[in-house]
């Protein structure tokens, strides 16, 4: 039996988005607390530790409104999904969750192969500027220049042949055989 996938609730999603944040503040508002305990402390020359009961209720009452809100915030999102589960209706049809499935493989597809960008081979790649010196190349302006080309024609007409994504037209191949000519 397949699970059924519960259709998101923009209400839920920003329970718990308000929920983290008001954690965050929680601890945002220990740390200011026990900064602010500690230089009062230093200040008339006692320690945190010898006022500790005192330092105790201070930072409860600055701090564990907030953590409590956050409790709350968050147990009103659970209960509201729960109450959501009753309703058939808030559940994602057969047709929805296989779109969803089919937009998430889609995703992972599209990222690997972004990952896997067809690179060219390793002739096409730049050479350093030691090597080119070492190959005698120095800066020749033109000869550098046909040279990037005709890598940079090569890496588009591998990334074709790889991926096949279509055929030739005329044109691109006449294209092709003069750039090979001039390259």
């Amino acid at each position: 039996m397949e699970k059924k996938l519960l259709k998101k609730s923009k209400f839920a999603v920003t329970l718990y988005v308000i929920s983290g944040l008001l954690t965050l503040y929680t601890v945002y508002m220990l740390y200011s607390t026990i900064t602010y305990l500690t230089n009062y402390f230093s200040q008339y020359g006692t320690s945190f530790m010898s006022n500790f009961g005192t330092a105790i209720g201070y930072i409860l009452t600055q701090c564990l409104v907030y953590l409590v809100y956050a409790i709350l915030v968050f147990a009103a999102a659970k209960i509201y999904n729960e109450v959501r589960k009753a309703n058939p209706d808030n559940y994602l049809s057969e047709a929805e969750s296989k779109a969803i499935l089919r937009a998430k493989e889609a995703k992972k597809i599209a990222k690997a192969e972004k990952k896997n960008k067809c690179k060219g081979s390793a002739g096409n790649r730049r050479k350093s500027r030691s090597n080119r010196r070492a190959e005698g190349s120095g800066k020749g302006g033109r000869e550098r220049s046909g040279r990037r080309t005709e890598g940079r024609i090569r890496k588009i007409i591998a990334c074709f042949s790889k991926y096949n994504l279509r055929q030739k037209t005329e044109h691109e191949k006449a294209v092709e055989s003069i750039h090979r000519f001039f390259f």
